[in-house]
């Protein structure tokens, strides 16, 4: 398996893989079962969502909010039901980023009230070094061992790792501004800054084996996410942007692709429109420690992308499992301002902020019980429309199903495997190879062909190959001449 993985898809690092081999082995292979792993990991994200929020706010209610937030956002309940790595890195993310902060000792500092950068500053930072040396030591390994971890679930972890640096980076330079009115403040926290530096350059040499398989098959990498750099018309993208926002929180499959439909505005608007407030609340109200983590995090997680996109041309952005830690800090800033609002507002004024915590709930716990009855979803992309194709092709008798290796075909040949009736056959390509198509197949049809395999059908006199009637579905039907 690692071999394999090293040479044809060496951008997914293997600790999913290994999981999931394991699990098989001891559980079965069905696919309800693999699926299982991936929501049991799930899980987990629960209880560190709680720890992470506990250590930057030091208040339960919002960790409990950031909880309920996530338990029924639709976003964590499709990747959740993902036989995919992606719920092992919102874990990952969310390791890593306790134990950063668990390197840090927010204690209070009561400030003089000043205006602009000084606003209402009542935290300070204690060095790690402070502590007890042992635990601090531990600490430090366990920060370095989360990261390795992180590395080896998914490689876009490298940016949580750079949004962690330019944070201690930012406080370091708020703290050198209210040093003077925290005396107390210790003379050199650089060392926790050297301490994040040495976790990292662990995390590094625990990663290297990897490194070095995805370097030496770098030409397969490139291949095989070329098409993230596909070019879109950037109003397609602020529509995509816009409407996996919203489905942090409000999903029923709206189709970012299609024209924009007036059920699908009315939930992004006021998605969009939370969001903003909550991230404007937050800094507003938090001090610097608390609120340069999250907007970093949800910076480096999302401009990373849009930012080659905007200048290069590309649709990076528009993959949400991409921005997964930039939505994390998203639903963090939002628990952080609905929780706020809950404990400071007095009874008679908390009646409204109560109703958007519980439409935020309700909207979550709708959209999953629509998921739950869905034989498909948006996050399926290129597989969306399987079980429409399968169900045209086992209508079909005495089919013959033709697919290539080109682009992700053979993953999509392993997802329609499952929905195919026995009789179904098929016939799988390794491009340029083009062999002779058995000829006592009544109905010949060709999966998602690349623009060399329907040249190679055409050329032969034999052959002839036309569109499906439906061209979403990407399939070509072919005859035969006698």
């Amino acid at each position: 398996m690692l071999q394999s993985l090293a040479l044809e898809d060496p951008h997914h690092p293997p600790l999913y893989y290994l999981m999931a081999r394991f699990w098989c082995e001891c559980f079965g292979d069905s696919v309800a079962v693999i699926r299982r792993l991936s929501a049991s990991i799930s899980l987990l994200a629960f209880p560190l969502i709680y720890l992470l929020c506990r250590s930057l706010f030091a208040s339960p209610l919002v960790a409990e909010v950031a909880v309920a937030i996530i338990a029924v956002s639709p976003f964590h309940i499709l990747y959740a039901r993902e036989a995919r790595p992606y719920s092992l890195w919102i874990v990952t993310i969310l390791l890593s980023s306790w134990l950063l902060l668990r390197n840090l000792s927010l204690v209070p500092c009561h400030v003089e009230e000043k205006p602009g950068f000084l606003r209402k500053i009542s935290v300070k930072l204690r060095d790690i070094s402070s502590r007890n040396p042992v635990s601090g030591g531990l600490s430090l390994w366990l920060y370095a061992g989360s990261l390795a971890v992180s590395f080896y679930t998914f490689l876009l972890s490298g940016l949580v790792a750079l949004a962690h640096g330019i944070y201690l980076v930012a406080v370091n330079l708020w703290r050198m501004k209210v040093r003077r009115h925290c005396p107390g403040l210790p003379a050199d926290w650089s060392r926790g800054t050297a301490g994040y530096l040495v976790a990292l350059v662990a995390a590094l040499v625990m990663f290297s084996p990897w490194m070095l398989a995805v370097s030496r098959n770098w030409s397969r990498v490139e291949t095989t996410t070329a098409w993230t750099g596909d070019k879109m018309p950037l109003f397609s993208l602020l529509k995509i942007w816009a409407a996996n926002i919203s489905r942090l929180f409000f999903d029923i499959n709206f189709d970012s692709e299609s024209h924009t439909e007036l059920y699908a505005i009315v939930p992004i608007l006021i998605s969009l429109g939370l969001v903003a407030w909550s991230i404007y609340f937050l800094i507003r109200h938090t001090p610097p420690p608390v609120w340069l983590f999250v907007v970093i995090l949800m910076a480096v997680g999302s401009l990373s992308l849009i930012i080659p996109d905007l200048i290069w041309g590309g649709r990076r952005s528009s993959i949400s499992r991409y921005l997964i830690p930039c939505y994390l800090a998203i639903e963090i800033a939002v628990a952080y301002f609905t929780a706020a609002q809950l404990e400071t507002l007095n009874q008679r004024r908390q009646n409204p902020i109560i109703s958007i915590f519980a439409l935020i709930l309700i909207a979550g716990i709708v959209s999953g019980a629509v998921i739950a009855h869905s034989d498909t979803w948006w996050i399926k992309k290129n597989s969306h429309h399987n079980p429409v194709v399968a169900e045209v092709i086992n209508q079909m008798p005495n089919s013959l199903l033709i697919s290539s290796n080109y682009r992700y075909n053979f993953g999509e040949i392993l997802s329609l495997s499952h929905l195919l009736a026995p009789q179904v056959r098929l016939l799988l390509l390794q491009e340029p190879n083009f062999p002779q198509i058995p000829s006592e197949f009544s109905n010949i049809l060709v999966f998602n062909p690349s623009p060399n395999l329907i040249a190679a059908i055409k050329s032969n006199p034999k052959y002839r190959i036309k569109h499906f009637q439906q061209p979403k579905l990407r399939l070509w039907q072919g005859t035969i001449d006698n």
